[in-house]
C-alpha cells in the first residue's frame, strides 16, 4: 500500500512548514456536491499554539468525546464539525464510538478523508481491516510526524484484546501520522498517565449542492425589472 507523506525536503521548508500552521481541508476534492463523507484527525501537539495531548487514565468515553471537541475547536475550519473520539474503553469499542461498525447497518458506511483531502479508508470496513490508505495527520502543520496517539484499540476496531484500552494502568498507542499498516491504531502500549495525543473521527457530513448562478441573460433580465421598479417608483413621486 502506498505511504503519502507530507513533508517538504529542504531544512528551511521544514521550519517554515512547522511554524506556521497549513490549510486544512474539510471537502475532499474527489467527490462531488450530495456526496458524504467523514473526516479523521489526530490532535498533535507539535508545533501548534495548544498541547492536546493528556493522560488516557479516564474510563468514560464521553470524557474523550468532550475533549476531542473542545480541542478540534481551536481549529476554526473544524469548530462547526461533530467529532467522536478513535478510542475504546473497556465498555466501548471505538469503532462502535465513532459509528464505523462494519458490522452495523445503522452506522453509515461512507469514504473517511484526513484533513489533507486525502483519502483514509473507502468506507468502515476498509478503516478496521488493518491498513489504512493514507496517513491521518494532525489539523496544525497536516505533515508526518512521529508521535503517540492513545486508542485502545485493535486494528478490527474493537478494545484492546490484551486489556490495554482507554482508563487501563497500560493503554495501546499507534502512530497514525507515520504508519498505514495495523501500527496506526495500535502499536506498543504506555502507562496510561502519560501525556499522549488523541484521535476523532468526524459525523457523516455532505457536501453541499452549489447555488445556481444566473446566467447573463438572467441577470440582464433581473436588471431591467429592477430598473422598471425604479422608474414607476419615481412616477409616482
Amino acid at each position: 500500500m502506498r505511504i503519502t507523506r507530507f513533508f517538504l525536503v529542504t531544512p528551511l521548508a521544514l521550519v517554515l512548514n512547522v511554524a506556521s500552521a497549513a490549510t486544512i481541508t474539510t471537502v475532499p476534492p474527489d467527490l462531488k456536491p450530495g456526496d458524504s463523507y467523514r473526516l479523521v484527525i489526530s490532535l498533535d501537539n507539535k508545533g501548534s499554539q495548544r498541547n492536546h495531548a493528556g493522560p488516557a487514565t479516564n474510563t468514560d468515553i464521553t470524557f474523550y468525546n468532550n475533549y476531542v471537541n473542545q480541542e478540534a475547536a481551536w481549529y476554526p475550519e473544524l469548530v462547526r464539525i461533530t467529532w467522536y473520539a478513535l478510542g475504546s474503553t473497556s465498555t466501548v469499542d471505538a469503532r462502535d464510538n465513532t459509528h464505523t461498525n462494519p458490522n452495523n447497518l445503522a452506522d453509515p458506511d461512507v469514504p473517511i478523508y484526513s484533513v489533507t483531502g486525502m483519502r483514509v479508508a473507502d468506507g468502515n470496513a476498509d478503516l478496521w481491516d488493518g491498513t489504512i490508505q493514507n496517513l491521518i495527520v494532525d489539523p496544525y502543520c497536516l505533515c508526518w510526524d512521529s508521535n503517540e496517539v492513545w486508542t485502545g484499540t485493535d486494528p478490527d476496531g474493537t478494545k484492546d484484546a490484551s486489556g490495554n484500552y482507554m482508563g487501563a494502568s497500560q493503554v495501546s498507542y499507534g502512530y497514525m501520522q507515520e504508519r498505514t499498516d495495523s501500527g496506526w491504531v495500535n502499536f506498543s502500549t504506555l502507562d496510561a498517565t502519560n501525556g499522549r495525543n488523541y484521535a476523532a473521527i468526524s459525523a457523516v457530513m455532505v457536501i453541499p449542492s452549489p447555488i445556481p448562478s444566473l446566467s447573463r441573460w438572467g441577470l440582464i433580465v433581473v436588471g431591467l425589472i429592477l430598473l422598471s421598479v425604479a422608474l414607476l417608483r419615481l412616477r409616482k413621486v
